[in-house]
């Protein structure tokens, strides 16, 4: 039997012919790692255009293994991706966006990370992704990046790519993150780090060309501070608790 692969994608108003791209982009996917038995999963995050059911129709009939979540109400990526990891039963679990933003053999590198013996792989970003970024979204990724550092003992500063993957073993690790929004990666690596003998590593991702990312609002990243205070605190206790 062949080691299962569940690929767990978000999903909220995405662009049109969403369907088109990810059932190409899944089919080279398969292609890619024949060894494999690749499952897709999509977890609608309460989009309000673009998720109709003869786009997610076309998915179902030419994705064997396909799995559709459909949230009603908008909670966050975060909230999405957990609703994923909960229906999952793979061997490795894998997440990224719907549009497949970084080059897709960077999928099969985040696997092979996972099968020579890691449980976390995490994607780290190179340079072509800062330079496409919009200056509030540079600076707030930047931002991040020295936070990471400064307080939190994950051995890595790139927290925050949209490219990640974690074997059975990590996934009630996962399941007990409470961020709905963007830190929830940034929530789980903090726990591996410190509450966990889980071994993490990272593979270089690059992002594909054309991606435009959306803009994020002042009280997002307003939201996201107050996030990462939490999850500075919840690590916090987990070294005092754990020494």
């Amino acid at each position: 039997m062949k080691p299962t692969v569940d690929i767990i994608q978000p999903m909220y108003n995405p662009i049109r012919n969403w369907e088109h791209a990810t059932v190409d982009y899944t089919k080279q996917l398969i292609a890619l790692l024949p060894l494999y038995d690749i499952r897709l999963i999509i977890v609608n995050d309460g989009s309000m255009q673009g998720a109709s059911n003869a786009s997610v129709a076309y998915v179902a009939q030419h994705i064997a293994n396909f799995t559709y979540i459909n949230n009603m109400e908008n909670f966050g990526k975060g909230h999405a991706v957990r609703c994923g990891v909960a229906q999952s039963s793979a061997n490795y679990v894998i997440y990224t966006d719907i549009d497949f933003p970084f080059e897709l053999n960077d999928i099969p590198q985040v696997l092979r990370t996972l099968v020579n013996g890691a449980d976390v792989a995490v994607g780290v970003r190179s340079q072509n992704y800062y330079d496409s970024l919009n200056w509030q979204r540079k600076l707030s990724s930047k931002a991040s990046r020295l936070l990471n550092t400064t307080f939190l003992k994950i051995p890595f500063n790139d927290t925050q790519s949209g490219l990640k993957g974690f074997s059975s073993k990590a996934k009630s690790v996962f399941l007990a993150t409470r961020i709905n929004r963007y830190l929830f990666d940034t929530e789980f690596l903090a726990m591996v780090a410190t509450s966990t003998p889980l071994v993490m590593q990272t593979t270089h991702i690059t992002l594909r060309e054309g991606i435009v990312f959306t803009h994020m609002s002042t009280t997002t990243m307003l939201r996201e501070l107050v996030n990462f205070c939490y999850v500075v605190i919840k690590a916090t206790y987990y070294r005092v608790k754990n020494k």
